[in-house]
């Protein structure tokens, strides 16, 4: 068992690399958010949009199963995997920041690198190569879901939704537009939140103050709840009772079982004030300044992107 407490840019790819990948048809590290490299020339900033459009035409046409990704990261979202009490299957994970510059890799027809080309070395003036930073895509509850009883702005409460979200979800709550099995197949899951004190049950008001993911590699019968905090609830689209009990975040996608949970104990630290997540083809990225990551991919051993959920205090 592994215990953790807890924006949109480019992958390096080069345009030759990306037409090999073309052809043929999910651990974690600390680092400074990646960015974007400067460049007065004109030339290179075409060329690394195109490389942009390029690799989300893929990740996109692979999830909606135009295409297949030979490696095997990411599937289309059709793709499910029984959730039961044995091992699940695992699906590859490559890294792109990790990988990059080290010998072996790309060469050969059959090398991961054949499939997915190696991030270059940071270069200037190259002429339309270069460094180009790994993609992400960050979505927060920044400036949403205020509330005129809550003048603090304070996280209230987080539930998640499944596939259902777009009929129903918890009243009162606002989602984060970013699925939690994002290039990995498997249920929509995306968490919620609240700033409303109305909405909230049980809680007499307090915020959070902090998060815990708990992953296992079999389907624990009963997930164990850290001290001092309690499971993110969720429910389907249900009118008898909104809490149904907790979601393995990676249900239906495979790889390690993964559970969420929250904390209002006092010992934690500030109450948190925003929430988010980012998502990314590398296990470096980070959320804006200011913000902190929980370093528990959300689709460990599933494939897909590295998904991470922040907040900020």
């Amino acid at each position: 068992m592994q215990f953790s407490t807890l924006r949109f840019g480019i992958t390096a790819l080069a345009m030759g690399a990306l037409s090999s990948l073309f052809s043929c048809s999910k651990e974690d590290t600390q680092e400074v958010a990646p960015k974007a490299a400067a460049t007065t020339q004109q030339a290179v900033g075409a060329s690394l949009t195109a490389q942009q459009l390029n690799w989300q035409k893929f990740t996109a046409d692979v999830e909606a199963g135009r295409q297949a990704d030979a490696f095997g990261q990411y599937v289309s979202k059709t793709t499910q995997v029984a959730s039961t009490g044995d091992v699940r299957i695992t699906r590859p994970k490559r890294d792109f920041v990790l990988t990059a510059g080290k010998g072996g890799i790309g060469a050969g027809g059959s090398s991961v690198g054949a499939r997915y080309p190696v991030i270059e070395e940071p270069c200037d003036g190259c002429g339309g190569g270069g460094y180009t930073p790994p993609t992400y895509t960050f979505v927060s509850s920044e400036n949403i879901g205020g509330s005129p009883n809550n003048p603090d702005g304070y996280i209230l409460d987080m539930k998640l939704i499944d596939n259902n979200w777009a009929s129903w979800q918890f009243p009162g709550y606002t989602m984060l537009n970013l699925d939690l099995n994002k290039g990995a197949g498997g249920r929509y899951i995306y968490f919620t939140f609240t700033r409303e004190p109305y909405w909230v049950q049980f809680a007499d008001g307090r915020p959070l103050r902090q998060f815990s993911i708990k992953t296992r590699s079999t389907n624990p019968a009963n997930p164990s709840v850290p001290a001092d905090h309690e499971p993110l609830w969720y429910a389907q689209n249900t009118t008898n009772s909104p809490y149904v009990g907790q979601l393995d975040l990676n249900e239906g996608a495979g790889g390690d079982y993964i559970y969420s949970y929250v904390s209002r104990h006092v010992g934690f630290g500030s109450p948190v004030r925003e929430v988010g997540v980012v998502a990314s083809n590398s296990s470096t990225v980070q959320p804006p300044a200011g913000w902190e990551r929980v370093g528990v991919d959300l689709n460990k051993g599933a494939g897909g992107d590295y998904i991470y959920l922040c907040f900020k205090r």
